[in-house]
């Protein structure tokens, strides 16, 4: 169970940095390296074999089984309302191996990278919005947020190419983007903030929730309710159900009330018959 999620989550971790650098180091040496040959090969080998594992168990993929040993692959999704949060790892992987052929194959165009940069986030960003895989509407609009920085980065990108000339320019352009970064991270710490906040109060309310109930349940009074005949006639018979369990509960209330009515008359004979032994005697 932890072995295998502790490999997908490696995985996933360590697709971007290690696919880059092999990649990287095999386009700059231009010679067989056979180690970074290899660490290629496993990573595009995981990334063929994710969605042909997520496809083969999509039925499966809301069942405790699959969640204790593939569940790194589901973490934070909505599988069971929006079928299409499958595809998420392998876009978020497939949004990876885009970023990491941009850089090895575009590095000698930098205006090239931003273009190809700026439409990844375009689409990443429609397809977020579209889909909305996550399980809480916070979640997915947080990172339509975080996409959508990175966005608006990429396009400030372009100042930082050939086609702004000044350097004092490209140097006061740097402030704003330090400025964008730093209010991604400011929104993105103060909604994890609230979020744990939040989970926190649950936690605890939920905790002495079930301390009252060890210590005592409170029962709340029912309040009876009486139906006229008419009443349970008029109802359509799409109410058969409702009109069935109403009719059960006035039957029920009309035995009980009968079976205390006779206990009364019980207990006022037996008063009645005690007085006048008394008054023999």
């Amino acid at each position: 169970m932890i072995f295998w999620n502790m490999f997908i989550r490696m995985g996933s971790e360590l697709f971007y940095p290690m696919l880059l650098a092999a990649c990287y180091t095999l386009m700059e040496n231009r010679k067989m390296d056979y180690k970074n040959i290899a660490i290629v090969a496993v990573f595009a080998a995981y990334l063929v074999f994710t969605p042909i594992f997520m496809y083969q168990h999509r039925e499966e993929v809301g069942s405790p089984q699959f969640q204790e040993l593939y569940g790194a692959y589901t973490t934070n999704l909505e599988t069971y309302k929006k079928p299409k949060a499958v595809q998420y790892p392998f876009v978020f992987l497939l949004r990876r191996t885009s970023l990491v052929l941009i850089i090895v194959f575009l590095r000698r165009n930098i205006v090239a990278q931003v273009l190809c940069a700026v439409h990844c986030s375009l689409l990443m960003l429609t397809w977020l919005i579209q889909f909305k895989p996550f399980d809480t509407g916070y979640k997915n609009k947080l990172e339509c947020f975080n996409e959508f920085i990175v966005l608006v980065m990429s396009y400030i990108d372009f100042l930082f190419t050939d086609y702004v000339d000044n350097p004092v320019s490209r140097y006061t352009f740097g402030y704003f983007y330090i400025g964008i970064i730093a209010f991604g991270l400011l929104v993105n710490v103060i909604t994890m903030g609230a979020a744990t906040i939040a989970d926190c109060a649950k936690a605890c309310k939920r905790r002495k929730y079930k301390s009252s109930e060890k210590i005592g349940v409170v029962v709340k009074p029912v309040h009876k309710v009486s139906f006229a005949p008419a009443d349970l006639a008029q109802m359509p018979p799409r109410n058969s159900f409702i009109k069935n369990n109403v009719i059960q509960m006035s039957e029920s209330s009309e035995s009980e009330s009968e079976n205390s009515e006779q206990a009364d008359d019980n207990s006022s004979e037996q008063e009645h018959s005690a007085q006048k032994s008394v008054n023999a005697l």
